[in-house]
Protein backbone atom coordinates (compact mmCIF):
# COMPACT_ATOMS: atom_id res chain seq x y z
CA UNK A 1 0.00 0.00 0.00
CA UNK A 2 1.11 3.17 -0.82
CA UNK A 3 1.26 5.11 3.01
CA UNK A 4 2.28 8.21 2.42
CA UNK A 5 -0.82 8.76 -0.63
CA UNK A 6 -2.88 7.40 2.00
CA UNK A 7 -2.42 9.35 4.81
CA UNK A 8 -2.26 12.36 2.37
CA UNK A 9 -6.11 11.14 0.71
CA UNK A 10 -7.55 10.34 4.11
CA UNK A 11 -6.41 13.44 6.22
CA UNK A 12 -7.36 15.86 3.49
CA UNK A 13 -10.72 14.00 2.97
CA UNK A 14 -11.31 13.74 7.20
CA UNK A 15 -11.07 17.74 6.42
CA UNK A 16 -13.28 18.08 4.13
CA UNK A 17 -15.17 16.05 6.03
CA UNK A 18 -14.98 18.26 9.02
CA UNK A 19 -16.07 21.28 7.15
CA UNK A 20 -19.00 19.66 6.15
CA UNK A 21 -20.21 18.23 9.13
CA UNK A 22 -19.69 20.54 11.99
CA UNK A 23 -0.74 34.65 45.71
CA UNK A 24 0.51 36.54 46.84
CA UNK A 25 3.90 36.21 48.82
CA UNK A 26 3.79 35.57 52.72
CA UNK A 27 4.70 38.91 54.31
CA UNK A 28 7.18 39.15 57.03
CA UNK A 29 6.16 38.12 60.62
CA UNK A 30 6.81 41.56 61.62
CA UNK A 31 3.66 42.23 63.79
CA UNK A 32 4.53 43.21 67.25
CA UNK A 33 3.46 40.78 69.66
CA UNK A 34 2.10 42.45 72.91
CA UNK A 35 4.40 44.82 75.21
CA UNK A 36 4.19 42.35 78.78
CA UNK A 37 5.61 45.38 80.39
CA UNK A 38 2.73 47.75 79.11
CA UNK A 39 -0.03 45.00 79.14
CA UNK A 40 -2.77 44.99 81.81
CA UNK A 41 -2.59 42.33 83.80
CA UNK A 42 -6.47 43.02 84.33
CA UNK A 43 -7.64 43.15 80.36
CA UNK A 44 -10.80 44.08 79.85
CA UNK A 45 -12.98 41.33 80.00
CA UNK A 46 -14.91 42.93 76.14
CA UNK A 47 -11.05 42.54 74.85
CA UNK A 48 -10.70 38.62 75.77
CA UNK A 49 -14.11 38.09 74.39
CA UNK A 50 -13.38 39.98 70.84
CA UNK A 51 -10.38 38.14 70.53
CA UNK A 52 -12.02 34.93 71.13
CA UNK A 53 -14.69 35.94 68.40
CA UNK A 54 -12.03 36.97 66.15
CA UNK A 55 -10.70 33.18 66.12
CA UNK A 56 -13.76 31.82 65.50
CA UNK A 57 -14.13 33.74 62.26
CA UNK A 58 -10.40 33.05 61.40
CA UNK A 59 -11.39 29.54 62.28
CA UNK A 60 -14.93 29.44 60.36
CA UNK A 61 -12.89 30.94 57.16
CA UNK A 62 -10.09 28.25 57.40
CA UNK A 63 -12.77 25.43 57.46
CA UNK A 64 -14.50 26.72 54.27
CA UNK A 65 -10.41 26.49 52.59
CA UNK A 66 -9.60 23.38 54.14
CA UNK A 67 -10.09 21.35 51.20
CA UNK A 68 -7.93 23.24 49.01
CA UNK A 69 -4.88 21.51 51.30
CA UNK A 70 -5.92 19.49 53.80
CA UNK A 71 -2.26 18.76 55.39
CA UNK A 72 -1.39 22.40 55.99
CA UNK A 73 -4.86 23.38 57.10
CA UNK A 74 -4.84 20.29 59.56
CA UNK A 75 -1.09 21.51 60.72
CA UNK A 76 -2.41 25.21 61.10
CA UNK A 77 -5.42 24.05 62.87
CA UNK A 78 -3.82 22.10 65.51
CA UNK A 79 -1.28 24.35 66.31
CA UNK A 80 -3.90 27.30 66.60
CA UNK A 81 -6.05 25.30 68.11
CA UNK A 82 -3.53 24.18 70.77
CA UNK A 83 -2.81 28.16 71.40
CA UNK A 84 -6.42 28.82 71.95
CA UNK A 85 -6.84 26.00 74.23
CA UNK A 86 -4.03 27.04 76.36
CA UNK A 87 -5.50 30.91 75.98
CA UNK A 88 -8.68 29.45 78.00
CA UNK A 89 -7.21 28.05 80.38
CA UNK A 90 -5.33 31.36 81.62
CA UNK A 91 -8.55 33.42 80.87
CA UNK A 92 -9.86 30.87 83.70
CA UNK A 93 -6.79 31.21 85.89
CA UNK A 94 -7.17 34.85 85.80
CA UNK A 95 -4.04 35.51 83.62
CA UNK A 96 -5.57 37.96 80.64
CA UNK A 97 -2.83 39.28 79.45
CA UNK A 98 -0.82 36.18 78.89
CA UNK A 99 -4.58 34.55 77.57
CA UNK A 100 -4.64 37.90 74.75
CA UNK A 101 -1.16 36.94 73.68
CA UNK A 102 -1.79 33.46 73.28
CA UNK A 103 -5.26 33.96 71.51
CA UNK A 104 -3.06 36.66 69.31
CA UNK A 105 -0.99 33.70 68.18
CA UNK A 106 -3.50 31.99 67.48
CA UNK A 107 -4.81 34.57 65.45
CA UNK A 108 -1.49 34.74 63.18
CA UNK A 109 -1.04 31.11 62.51
CA UNK A 110 -4.61 30.94 61.27
CA UNK A 111 -4.11 33.77 59.55
CA UNK A 112 -0.99 32.52 57.74
CA UNK A 113 -2.61 29.37 56.79
CA UNK A 114 -5.70 30.94 55.26
CA UNK A 115 -3.33 33.36 52.85
CA UNK A 116 -1.61 30.30 51.76
CA UNK A 117 -4.95 28.43 51.27
CA UNK A 118 -6.27 31.17 49.19
CA UNK A 119 -3.47 31.67 46.95
CA UNK A 120 -3.00 27.72 46.35
CA UNK A 121 -6.66 27.61 45.70
CA UNK A 122 -7.10 30.96 43.60
CA UNK A 123 -8.48 30.14 40.13
CA UNK A 124 -8.01 33.56 38.80
CA UNK A 125 -9.84 33.91 35.44
CA UNK A 126 -7.25 35.63 34.00
CA UNK A 127 -4.89 32.76 34.00
CA UNK A 128 -4.45 30.49 30.62
CA UNK A 129 -3.71 27.08 30.67
CA UNK A 130 -1.05 28.12 28.08
CA UNK A 131 0.60 31.33 26.66
CA UNK A 132 2.69 32.39 23.86
CA UNK A 133 4.65 35.42 23.98
CA UNK A 134 5.75 37.40 20.90
CA UNK A 135 9.68 37.83 21.52
CA UNK A 136 10.43 39.28 18.43
CA UNK A 137 12.22 38.73 14.91
CA UNK A 138 9.52 36.11 13.83
CA UNK A 139 9.96 34.05 17.49
CA UNK A 140 8.24 32.79 20.14
CA UNK A 141 7.87 31.04 23.58
CA UNK A 142 5.24 28.71 24.76
CA UNK A 143 4.47 28.16 28.65
CA UNK A 144 2.07 25.73 30.13
CA UNK A 145 0.50 27.05 33.64
CA UNK A 146 1.36 24.69 36.70
CA UNK A 147 -1.23 25.17 39.48
CA UNK A 148 -0.20 24.99 43.30
CA UNK A 149 -0.29 22.17 45.15
CA UNK A 150 1.73 19.04 47.08
CA UNK A 151 4.34 16.73 45.86
CA UNK A 152 7.19 14.17 47.95
CA UNK A 153 10.30 15.20 46.56
CA UNK A 154 12.92 13.18 46.27
CA UNK A 155 13.20 9.37 46.43
CA UNK A 156 14.37 6.95 48.63
CA UNK A 157 17.74 6.42 47.30
CA UNK A 158 19.32 6.36 50.71
CA UNK A 159 23.21 6.68 49.14
CA UNK A 160 22.29 9.71 47.07
CA UNK A 161 21.33 13.36 47.81
CA UNK A 162 17.82 12.87 46.63
CA UNK A 163 17.07 11.80 50.63
CA UNK A 164 15.07 12.07 52.48
CA UNK A 165 11.73 12.10 50.68
CA UNK A 166 9.82 15.39 52.20
CA UNK A 167 6.58 16.85 51.42
CA UNK A 168 7.04 19.77 49.41
CA UNK A 169 3.98 22.65 49.20
CA UNK A 170 4.34 24.83 45.90
CA UNK A 171 1.85 27.84 46.72
CA UNK A 172 1.78 30.25 43.72
CA UNK A 173 1.06 29.37 39.97
CA UNK A 174 3.37 29.49 37.76
CA UNK A 175 4.27 29.28 33.91
CA UNK A 176 6.95 27.03 32.89
CA UNK A 177 8.29 27.30 29.04
CA UNK A 178 6.72 24.36 26.75
CA UNK A 179 10.08 23.54 25.70
CA UNK A 180 13.70 24.52 26.70
CA UNK A 181 15.41 27.97 25.43
CA UNK A 182 15.99 27.29 21.62
CA UNK A 183 18.84 28.51 19.32
CA UNK A 184 16.18 30.73 17.54
CA UNK A 185 14.75 31.83 20.94
CA UNK A 186 17.77 32.89 21.91
CA UNK A 187 19.38 34.37 18.95
CA UNK A 188 16.13 36.29 18.19
CA UNK A 189 16.19 37.99 22.26
CA UNK A 190 20.17 37.75 22.58
CA UNK A 191 21.48 38.40 18.87
CA UNK A 192 23.59 35.82 18.82
CA UNK A 193 23.49 32.34 19.23
CA UNK A 194 26.56 30.41 22.02
CA UNK A 195 25.59 27.14 20.48
CA UNK A 196 28.67 25.25 19.48
CA UNK A 197 28.24 21.93 18.54
CA UNK A 198 24.86 21.21 17.39
CA UNK A 199 23.08 23.92 15.28
CA UNK A 200 19.49 24.31 14.18
CA UNK A 201 16.70 26.59 14.68
CA UNK A 202 14.86 23.95 16.69
CA UNK A 203 17.66 22.66 18.88
CA UNK A 204 18.03 23.78 22.35
CA UNK A 205 20.82 26.58 22.91
CA UNK A 206 23.23 24.87 24.28
CA UNK A 207 27.19 25.97 25.97
CA UNK A 208 25.47 28.27 28.39
CA UNK A 209 26.11 28.99 31.83
CA UNK A 210 24.58 30.19 34.68
CA UNK A 211 25.08 33.38 34.18
CA UNK A 212 25.15 33.47 30.44
CA UNK A 213 21.07 32.27 31.43
CA UNK A 214 20.78 35.14 33.72
CA UNK A 215 21.34 37.64 31.15
CA UNK A 216 19.43 35.98 28.68
CA UNK A 217 16.89 36.05 30.99
CA UNK A 218 17.27 39.98 31.67
CA UNK A 219 17.01 41.20 27.99
CA UNK A 220 14.01 38.77 27.85
CA UNK A 221 12.09 41.20 30.40
CA UNK A 222 12.98 44.06 28.11
CA UNK A 223 12.27 42.28 24.39
CA UNK A 224 9.17 41.05 26.29
CA UNK A 225 7.87 43.26 29.26
CA UNK A 226 5.49 42.19 31.40
CA UNK A 227 6.68 39.32 33.28
CA UNK A 228 9.26 38.36 35.62
CA UNK A 229 10.84 35.75 34.07
CA UNK A 230 13.19 33.57 36.05
CA UNK A 231 14.29 29.89 36.22
CA UNK A 232 12.72 27.31 37.85
CA UNK A 233 13.66 26.89 41.43
CA UNK A 234 14.53 22.91 42.18
CA UNK A 235 11.44 22.04 43.77
CA UNK A 236 9.36 23.70 40.91
CA UNK A 237 11.66 21.95 38.01
CA UNK A 238 10.79 18.63 40.18
CA UNK A 239 7.17 19.39 40.99
CA UNK A 240 6.66 20.46 37.09
CA UNK A 241 8.51 17.01 35.47
CA UNK A 242 6.72 14.79 37.73
CA UNK A 243 3.17 16.44 37.37
CA UNK A 244 1.42 14.69 39.51
CA UNK A 245 3.24 10.65 39.17
CA UNK A 246 4.91 9.43 41.88
CA UNK A 247 7.64 7.12 39.79
CA UNK A 248 11.22 7.70 38.73
CA UNK A 249 10.22 8.64 35.48
CA UNK A 250 6.92 10.51 34.89
CA UNK A 251 6.07 8.09 32.32
CA UNK A 252 6.20 5.29 35.27
CA UNK A 253 2.68 5.82 36.87
CA UNK A 254 1.54 7.79 33.89
CA UNK A 255 -0.84 5.04 31.92
CA UNK A 256 -0.26 5.44 28.09
CA UNK A 257 2.51 7.67 28.41
CA UNK A 258 5.51 5.59 26.57
CA UNK A 259 8.62 4.50 27.16
CA UNK A 260 11.88 5.97 28.36
CA UNK A 261 13.01 6.07 24.69
CA UNK A 262 9.79 7.16 23.94
CA UNK A 263 9.63 10.04 26.11
CA UNK A 264 13.60 10.94 26.37
CA UNK A 265 17.12 11.24 24.48
CA UNK A 266 19.73 9.45 26.40
CA UNK A 267 22.92 8.08 25.69
CA UNK A 268 21.29 4.50 24.73
CA UNK A 269 18.87 6.13 21.45
CA UNK A 270 20.33 10.00 20.98
CA UNK A 271 23.71 8.58 18.67
CA UNK A 272 25.63 11.08 20.89
CA UNK A 273 23.65 13.91 19.36
CA UNK A 274 21.42 17.16 20.36
CA UNK A 275 17.88 16.98 18.94
CA UNK A 276 15.14 19.27 18.16
CA UNK A 277 12.70 20.37 20.95
CA UNK A 278 9.86 18.48 21.12
CA UNK A 279 9.91 15.51 19.31
CA UNK A 280 9.40 13.03 21.70
CA UNK A 281 6.49 12.76 23.41
CA UNK A 282 5.43 15.44 26.50
CA UNK A 283 4.50 14.90 30.31
CA UNK A 284 1.14 14.90 31.55
CA UNK A 285 1.09 18.64 31.35
CA UNK A 286 2.21 19.11 28.50
CA UNK A 287 5.85 19.87 28.92
CA UNK A 288 8.31 18.66 26.30
CA UNK A 289 11.87 16.79 26.89
CA UNK A 290 11.64 17.30 30.63
CA UNK A 291 13.78 13.57 30.61
CA UNK A 292 17.11 14.16 28.98
CA UNK A 293 18.20 15.97 25.93
CA UNK A 294 20.04 18.86 27.87
CA UNK A 295 20.64 20.01 31.66
CA UNK A 296 18.46 22.38 32.52
CA UNK A 297 20.17 24.91 35.14
CA UNK A 298 17.92 25.67 38.18
CA UNK A 299 17.95 28.89 40.49
CA UNK A 300 19.03 27.30 43.36
CA UNK A 301 22.63 26.71 44.78
CA UNK A 302 23.54 22.71 45.79
CA UNK A 303 23.78 21.58 48.96
CA UNK A 304 24.53 17.54 48.96
CA UNK A 305 22.23 17.40 52.44
CA UNK A 306 19.63 20.57 51.80
CA UNK A 307 16.87 18.03 51.64
CA UNK A 308 17.33 17.49 55.68
CA UNK A 309 16.02 21.20 56.01
CA UNK A 310 14.62 22.18 53.26
CA UNK A 311 11.23 24.53 54.17
CA UNK A 312 7.99 22.67 53.20
CA UNK A 313 6.75 25.29 51.45
CA UNK A 314 8.47 26.83 48.23
CA UNK A 315 11.99 26.10 49.48
CA UNK A 316 14.74 27.82 47.61
CA UNK A 317 17.87 26.41 48.32
CA UNK A 318 20.48 27.05 50.31
CA UNK A 319 21.76 30.83 51.14
CA UNK A 320 24.85 30.47 49.03
CA UNK A 321 27.24 27.56 47.98
CA UNK A 322 30.11 26.78 45.09
CA UNK A 323 27.46 25.37 42.90
CA UNK A 324 24.53 25.61 40.82
CA UNK A 325 21.67 22.90 40.66
CA UNK A 326 20.78 21.41 37.31
CA UNK A 327 18.25 19.07 36.43
CA UNK A 328 16.65 16.73 33.22
CA UNK A 329 19.43 14.82 32.43
CA UNK A 330 20.85 15.27 28.59
CA UNK A 331 21.88 12.62 25.23
CA UNK A 332 25.30 12.15 26.34
CA UNK A 333 23.72 10.53 29.87
CA UNK A 334 22.14 7.27 30.99
CA UNK A 335 18.40 7.45 31.62
CA UNK A 336 18.46 7.73 35.21
CA UNK A 337 20.37 10.47 35.25
CA UNK A 338 17.54 12.63 34.14
CA UNK A 339 14.99 11.09 36.51
CA UNK A 340 12.37 12.93 38.10
CA UNK A 341 14.36 13.31 41.01
CA UNK A 342 17.94 13.28 40.52
CA UNK A 343 19.98 15.99 41.04
CA UNK A 344 23.02 17.12 38.87
CA UNK A 345 25.03 20.60 40.18
CA UNK A 346 27.70 22.35 38.22
CA UNK A 347 30.25 25.24 38.74
CA UNK A 348 27.47 28.00 37.80
CA UNK A 349 30.58 29.35 35.19
CA UNK A 350 30.59 26.14 33.11
CA UNK A 351 29.59 25.50 29.78
CA UNK A 352 29.05 22.46 28.15
CA UNK A 353 27.54 21.44 24.78
CA UNK A 354 24.69 19.72 26.96
CA UNK A 355 23.84 22.66 29.47
CA UNK A 356 20.41 24.53 28.31
CA UNK A 357 17.98 26.55 30.60
CA UNK A 358 13.96 26.69 30.60
CA UNK A 359 12.33 29.90 31.52
CA UNK A 360 9.39 30.31 34.18
CA UNK A 361 7.48 33.22 35.51
CA UNK A 362 5.20 33.85 38.18
CA UNK A 363 1.53 33.35 37.02
CA UNK A 364 0.51 36.74 39.21
CA UNK A 365 2.61 38.89 36.63
CA UNK A 366 0.30 37.61 33.60
CA UNK A 367 -2.27 40.25 33.32
CA UNK A 368 -5.67 39.40 31.31
CA UNK A 369 -5.02 42.12 28.53
CA UNK A 370 -2.12 40.42 27.46
CA UNK A 371 -1.67 40.51 23.85
CA UNK A 372 0.22 37.41 23.15
CA UNK A 373 -1.71 35.15 25.65
CA UNK A 374 -3.86 32.54 24.56
CA UNK A 375 -6.99 30.65 25.48
CA UNK A 376 -7.10 26.86 26.66
CA UNK A 377 -6.12 24.71 24.06
CA UNK A 378 -9.44 23.38 22.71
CA UNK A 379 -10.22 19.94 21.12
CA UNK A 380 -10.33 21.21 18.03
CA UNK A 381 -6.93 22.65 18.21
CA UNK A 382 -5.76 19.14 19.94
CA UNK A 383 -7.32 17.35 16.51
CA UNK A 384 -5.82 19.56 14.10
CA UNK A 385 -2.24 19.16 15.75
CA UNK A 386 -2.69 15.25 15.74
CA UNK A 387 -3.60 15.32 12.06
CA UNK A 388 -0.86 17.59 11.13
CA UNK A 389 1.72 14.86 13.24
CA UNK A 390 -0.69 11.99 10.87
CA UNK A 391 0.90 13.97 7.71
CA UNK A 392 4.37 14.19 9.04
CA UNK A 393 4.39 10.49 9.90
CA UNK A 394 4.71 10.69 13.38
CA UNK A 395 1.94 8.53 14.26
CA UNK A 396 3.09 8.20 18.03
CA UNK A 397 2.97 11.86 19.20
CA UNK A 398 -0.42 12.18 16.67
CA UNK A 399 -2.05 9.47 18.90
CA UNK A 400 -1.09 11.02 22.26
CA UNK A 401 -2.69 14.15 21.05
CA UNK A 402 -5.64 12.80 19.74
CA UNK A 403 -6.26 10.97 22.95
CA UNK A 404 -6.45 14.57 24.27
CA UNK A 405 -8.91 15.96 22.48
CA UNK A 406 -11.47 13.06 22.33
CA UNK A 407 -11.08 12.99 26.56
CA UNK A 408 -11.40 16.54 26.57
CA UNK A 409 -14.56 16.35 23.61
CA UNK A 410 -15.58 12.47 23.02
CA UNK A 411 -18.08 14.06 20.49
CA UNK A 412 -15.67 15.50 18.09
CA UNK A 413 -16.02 12.61 15.76
CA UNK A 414 -13.08 13.28 13.46
CA UNK A 415 -11.22 13.43 16.05
CA UNK A 416 -11.91 9.75 16.80
CA UNK A 417 -11.17 9.05 12.97
CA UNK A 418 -8.06 10.62 12.64
CA UNK A 419 -6.93 8.84 16.06
CA UNK A 420 -7.93 5.66 14.82
CA UNK A 421 -5.47 6.46 11.31
CA UNK A 422 -3.09 6.99 13.82
CA UNK A 423 -3.16 3.97 15.40
CA UNK A 424 -3.40 1.91 12.49
CA UNK A 425 -0.09 3.84 10.86
CA UNK A 426 1.22 1.95 14.14
CA UNK A 427 -0.32 -1.75 13.92
CA UNK A 428 -2.18 -1.34 16.35
CA UNK A 429 -5.44 -2.76 14.36
CA UNK A 430 -7.71 -3.51 17.90
CA UNK A 431 -7.22 0.00 18.36
CA UNK A 432 -8.14 1.09 15.88
CA UNK A 433 -10.88 -0.43 15.14
CA UNK A 434 -12.38 0.66 18.25
CA UNK A 435 -11.53 4.31 17.63
CA UNK A 436 -13.15 4.21 14.17
CA UNK A 437 -16.19 2.30 15.59
CA UNK A 438 -16.38 5.24 17.95
CA UNK A 439 -16.36 8.05 15.00
CA UNK A 440 -19.20 5.92 13.28
CA UNK A 441 -21.07 5.61 15.91
CA UNK A 442 -20.95 9.50 15.70
CA UNK A 443 -21.49 9.92 12.82
CA UNK A 444 -22.51 6.61 10.72
CA UNK A 445 -21.21 8.21 7.50
CA UNK A 446 -17.86 9.47 8.02
CA UNK A 447 -15.79 8.45 5.29
CA UNK A 448 -12.84 8.54 6.93
CA UNK A 449 -13.63 5.49 9.61
CA UNK A 450 -15.37 3.67 7.04
CA UNK A 451 -12.19 3.06 5.02
CA UNK A 452 -10.14 2.58 7.71
CA UNK A 453 -12.45 -0.14 8.57
CA UNK A 454 -12.11 -1.61 5.58
CA UNK A 455 -8.39 -1.84 5.28
CA UNK A 456 -8.16 -2.76 9.00
CA UNK A 457 -10.26 -6.17 8.02
CA UNK A 458 -8.12 -6.17 4.73
CA UNK A 459 -4.73 -6.34 7.09
CA UNK A 460 -6.38 -9.67 9.28
CA UNK A 461 -7.39 -10.97 6.84
CA UNK A 462 -11.39 -10.33 6.42
CA UNK A 463 -11.58 -9.41 2.89
CA UNK A 464 -15.11 -9.90 2.32
CA UNK A 465 -15.81 -7.37 5.35
CA UNK A 466 -13.16 -5.03 4.01
CA UNK A 467 -15.45 -4.92 0.78
CA UNK A 468 -18.62 -4.10 2.49
CA UNK A 469 -17.21 -1.25 4.07
CA UNK A 470 -15.47 0.02 0.94
CA UNK A 471 -19.07 -0.77 -1.06
CA UNK A 472 -20.60 0.57 1.53
CA UNK A 473 -18.85 4.03 1.11
CA UNK A 474 -19.09 4.04 -2.44
CA UNK A 475 -22.96 3.93 -2.14
CA UNK A 476 -22.98 6.58 -0.11
CA UNK A 477 -21.99 8.98 -3.64
CA UNK A 478 -20.91 8.10 -7.49
CA UNK A 479 -19.51 4.76 -7.55
CA UNK A 480 -16.97 6.59 -10.62
CA UNK A 481 -14.82 8.34 -7.65
CA UNK A 482 -16.48 11.79 -7.70
CA UNK A 483 -16.94 11.33 -3.60
CA UNK A 484 -15.27 8.34 -3.23
CA UNK A 485 -11.79 8.45 -0.95
CA UNK A 486 -9.45 7.41 -3.08
CA UNK A 487 -7.46 4.60 -0.59
CA UNK A 488 -11.07 2.33 -0.73
CA UNK A 489 -11.22 1.85 -4.43
CA UNK A 490 -7.18 0.80 -4.29
CA UNK A 491 -8.04 -0.99 -1.36
CA UNK A 492 -10.57 -3.05 -3.24
CA UNK A 493 -7.96 -3.24 -6.21
CA UNK A 494 -5.56 -4.68 -4.10
CA UNK A 495 -8.58 -7.36 -3.71
CA UNK A 496 -8.81 -7.78 -7.04
CA UNK A 497 -4.94 -8.07 -7.62
CA UNK A 498 -5.29 -11.02 -5.05
CA UNK A 499 -7.49 -12.52 -6.87
CA UNK A 500 -6.10 -12.24 -10.15
CA UNK A 501 -8.71 -9.95 -11.08
CA UNK A 502 -6.79 -7.64 -13.31
CA UNK A 503 -9.29 -5.55 -15.19
CA UNK A 504 -11.12 -4.77 -11.93
CA UNK A 505 -8.02 -4.29 -10.09
CA UNK A 506 -7.44 -1.62 -13.32
CA UNK A 507 -10.58 0.06 -13.12
CA UNK A 508 -10.42 0.32 -9.14
CA UNK A 509 -6.85 2.07 -9.64
CA UNK A 510 -8.31 4.27 -12.06
CA UNK A 511 -10.66 5.20 -9.75
CA UNK A 512 -8.05 5.70 -6.78
CA UNK A 513 -6.53 8.48 -8.60
CA UNK A 514 -3.17 6.99 -8.07
CA UNK A 515 -0.59 5.88 -11.26
CA UNK A 516 -1.87 2.46 -12.13
CA UNK A 517 0.38 2.33 -14.98
CA UNK A 518 2.51 -0.41 -13.57
CA UNK A 519 -0.64 -2.96 -13.86
CA UNK A 520 -1.40 -2.48 -17.62
CA UNK A 521 -0.54 -5.43 -19.68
Amino acid sequence: MRVGRVILAVCLLSWVCTVMSCAATKQAKAEKQPDKANATREAPQGLIAAARAQCEELAGKLEELKASMDKLAADATRQAEAQSSRAEGLAARGKEAEALAAFNEAQRIYSDAIEKLEGISARPADLKENMTIDIGHGATMEFVLVRPGSFDMGSSNEDSDEVPVHRVNITKPFYMGKYVVTQKQWQAVMGNNPSRFYIGENMPVEYVSWPDSQEFLAVLAKVAPGHQYRMPTEAEWEYACRAGTTGKYYFDSAAGMGTLHENSWTDTNSHNELHPVGEKLPNPLGLYDMHGDVWEWCSDWYASNYYQESPADDPQGPSGGQERVLRGGSFANPGEYGSSADRGFQDPMARRNNYGLRVVFNAASAGAAEPAQREETTAEDLAMSGRALIIDGKYKEAEFQLQRAVQKDPGLFYAWSWLGWSQYFQGKSEDATASFEKCTSLNPSDWGALDGLGWVAKRQGRTDDAIKYWEELGSQGDYRGERWTPTAPEGLGDVAMEKGDYQEALRCYKLSEFDFRSFQG
